[in-house]
């Protein structure tokens, strides 16, 4: 048995004999580069490898705000490469670890505006986590992902003919790029972070904070995670009336529409709107003063 090989070692000689002819390889690829980057994983042999690494590299992901059907997707990854390691007779076994339970029609949760209000104070009043209400911001009113924020530089942004400010993201999660509009809020917190986030983005304080806010202000119900931000931004798009989920779905970078679907959560109010509505009456006049850009949000 060779001893001397780590994971990424083994998926860099062996990728094409792993995933040979998928469609889906540099996708698995990336999934392996980001399982090797976790902790000390880039220097572990792959024969010492137990199923606690395997479940606290779960963990992590889970905490970024990944679902449980992604986070499968990264161990039938792992299962994939060790089995090849076996196949090879690098290792003796695959470690045995669980898969994530799955639950079907299980709806994502979204932060309430009085939630967003009582995160907000609590990061504004801490010493040492002030800059989280700056990423809690921009993730509500943009929709970006914790891992597309991190990446934000001088480069990074641009001015188009209007005047407005957007971000431009070369390297999604689905591979496309995309760029998001920012709305005056979003814009003065990414200056407010340096600009350079990318260089700057220091993830120990970052989940440490979090982590410190959920028990104080959400019952540390470990469901709100800060990708709950995303879901924020196409619920309040979707609850507005005014976009329809393809409009939504390019906002966010979705290429399925199904995916947006699920982001959505209509709040009680508008759905009984909709009732209203089929009842052939009107629903109640907004006296809500016509929202400006970023308004919408009531940040």
């Amino acid at each position: 048995m060779t001893l001397t090989l780590t994971f990424l070692d083994l998926v860099e000689m062996d990728c094409k004999l792993i995933w040979d002819g998928r469609a889906h390889r540099a996708r698995s690829i990336g999934k392996a580069e980001r399982f090797a980057a976790f902790a000390d994983y880039d220097t572990r042999l792959i024969t010492d490898y137990k199923p606690s690494h395997i479940h606290k590299f779960f963990d992590h992901l889970a905490e970024q705000g990944l679902s449980n059907n992604t986070i499968n997707h990264y161990g039938a990854m792992i299962i994939k490469v060790f089995g090849h390691a076996v196949a090879e007779e690098h290792i003796s076994h695959v470690p045995k670890f669980k898969y994530r339970k799955v639950k079907g029609n299980q709806r994502p949760l979204y932060f309430t505006q009085s939630q967003i209000a009582l995160m907000s104070e609590y990061f504004r009043k801490s010493a040492d986590f002030k800059s989280l209400e700056h990423y809690l911001t921009i993730g509500i009113q943009t929709g970006m992902r914790i891992g597309e924020i991190r990446k934000i530089n001088n480069c990074t942004l641009i001015q188009d003919e209007t005047g407005g400010w957007s971000v431009f993201l070369s390297d999604t999660k689905n591979g496309d790029s995309r760029t998001v509009p920012l709305t005056d809020e979003a814009l003065s917190s990414i200056r407010s972070l340096g600009t350079d986030i990318s260089k700057d983005w220091n993830s120990k304080l970052f989940y440490r904070g979090w982590k410190q806010m959920r028990r104080a202000i959400l019952g540390n119900d470990e469901r709100y995670v800060f990708h709950t931000t995303r879901h924020t931004c196409a619920t309040t798009l979707a609850n507005s009336g005014a976009y329809n989920s393809e409009l939504i779905g390019a906002y966010l970078g979705h290429r399925d529409l199904n995916t947006t679907r699920k982001y959505i959560k209509s709040e009680p109010q508008t759905m009984r709107s909709m009732a209203e509505l089929m009842r052939g009456s009107q629903p109640k006049k907004n006296t809500t003063p016509q929202a400006k850009q970023g308004d919408l949000f009531g940040l």
